[in-house]
């Protein structure tokens, strides 16, 4: 068993974003205070955008398919 006070230590995601535009500000703002938080924001470039969409749900991966970005393009 792991140290009790790695636990007390973790910052849960944001929500899963919704989708709905009077509510975007507001959930990227928690999202970059998440990143912050966690160190994300130290990660490399790919991973951050990685978590990005990981974060938003199973229909931002569709929406970002749907952009047919090249390999180097979806790592920014």
């Amino acid at each position: 068993m792991g140290d009790p006070r790695q636990n007390q230590n973790q910052i849960p995601q944001p929500a899963k974003f919704s989708f709905k535009a009077d509510e975007w500000i507001k959930w990227v703002k928690r999202f970059d205070r998440f990143r912050i938080a966690t160190g994300w924001d130290k990660k490399e470039r790919e991973t951050q955008v990685n978590t990005f969409i990981y974060s938003m749900g199973e229909e931002a991966e569709d929406v970002f398919v749907s952009f047919e970005l090249s390999t180097d393009e979806a790592k920014q």
